[in-house]
């Protein structure tokens, strides 16, 4: 089995949890080197306004094999989620965010299910064995969203519980059917929606996560249940457009591959 895969994580003005998240992700990648996998790291600085993109650049100088790209203004968390996406070049990609609503370590417990027979890998507090810790009203705006998906588009998405989180491990090389349109935090759910129109192999794996110790979260509620309602009736009625362009998106950030 192919054993390189890049830890991506998107940051926006997250100055008060990544002194946790530094400590938490470095355990990882040395866990993961250990166990044999070639680990690239990618931090994206999504136009912070605090001291986010220095303390990432800190980061990076003291270890091996780190890469810090910086938007030159905010894209939104799917923008950040598209950036990692086209400039990753290992075979798996995991996405974590560097708040503390989910424990970066469990990447080591993702990892262990990575196989042939698996496209993608969603973390889901949904799913039966999962289990949600932080406030009432953020598992009441995921349910929610969750459920537009599961009822409007009930045989696309039979057997997926959370449409969207963001913690997740791709196969690099479906990228270019799921790159998605969306910049804003709908953009992970429009990745499963294309990921489930190809018919790639989903595996659901149960979590539960905890209240954000640090900082607070960018997501407004009613404006992305809003958008999710867009996407899934586009869905519905097969006019969601095709994927994006990873090297028009590339242009926009200002990065040439060239």
């Amino acid at each position: 089995m192919n054993r390189s895969i890049t830890i991506a994580t998107p940051c926006f003005d997250e100055s008060e949890s990544l002194p946790v998240y530094f400590q938490r992700i470095t355990d990882v990648r040395a866990k993961m080197m250990d166990a044999g996998w070639v680990v690239e790291h990618l931090l994206i600085d999504d136009g912070s306004r605090d001291n986010t993109a220095e303390m990432l650049d800190t980061y990076a100088r003291k270890h091996p094999n780190v890469r810090v790209i910086r938007h030159p203004h905010n894209f939104g968390y799917g923008g950040a989620i598209k950036t990692a996406l086209a400039l990753s070049k290992t075979d798996w990609v995991v996405f974590v965010d560097a708040d503390t609503n989910y424990d970066q370590r469990l990447i080591l417990k993702l990892i262990e299910r990575i196989g042939p027979e698996i496209d993608i890998i969603n973390v889901s507090i949904l799913a039966p064995g999962g289990a949600a810790g932080y406030p009432w009203y953020r598992l009441v705006l995921s349910s929610i969203a969750s459920t537009i998906y599961r009822v409007l588009l009930p045989r696309l998405t039979r057997g997926i519980y959370t449409m969207t989180c963001g913690f997740r491990v791709y196969r690099r090389e479906v990228v270019p059917k799921i790159f998605p349109n969306a910049d804003d935090f709908v953009a992970t759910s429009e990745i499963l929606v294309r990921a489930l129109q190809h018919r790639l192999r989903i595996l659901e794996f149960p979590a539960t996560n905890s209240r954000r110790e640090q900082g607070v979260s960018k997501m407004r509620g009613l404006r992305v249940s809003l958008r999710h309602l867009s996407l899934t009736t586009k869905a519905l009625t097969g006019m969601l457009a095709p994927p994006a362009a990873v090297e028009t998106h590339l242009q926009r950030i200002g990065f040439h591959t060239t």
